[in-house]
């Protein structure tokens, strides 16, 4: 899992946690030139990420991608493990959503 953080994070240049109505879930936006990458997890046990991102390809804790969509009415499990968010169809509606107050 940590070989994928570092190949999905290669190039990042900021961070920043973002806010989410589920206090469970963690969000953070990465920027990689152009790009935003976008990873999210359950603190605990499991959540769900239900954000109008559109097409993108997931990439699991282990390596493993996939396309998926991601919208408000097509909500995407979470667990512990991190997934990795690139190629957003709607890259702008990561960057609608407010930073998350520091605790």
């Amino acid at each position: 899992t940590y070989a994928t953080l570092i190949r999905a994070l290669d190039g990042v240049s900021d961070g920043r946690r973002l806010a989410h109505a589920d206090p469970n879930v963690r969000l953070y936006a990465w920027r990689r030139g152009g790009e935003v990458v976008l990873s999210a997890w359950a603190i605990e046990g499991q959540a769900t990420l239900a954000l109008d991102l559109g097409r993108c390809t997931a990439t699991d804790a282990f390596g493993g991608r996939r396309g998926v969509e991601v919208a408000k009415d097509k909500p995407l499990p979470l667990s512990e493990f991190p997934v990795y968010f690139t190629g957003l169809s709607d890259a702008a509606a990561v960057e609608r959503l407010p930073v998350a107050k520091p605790e």
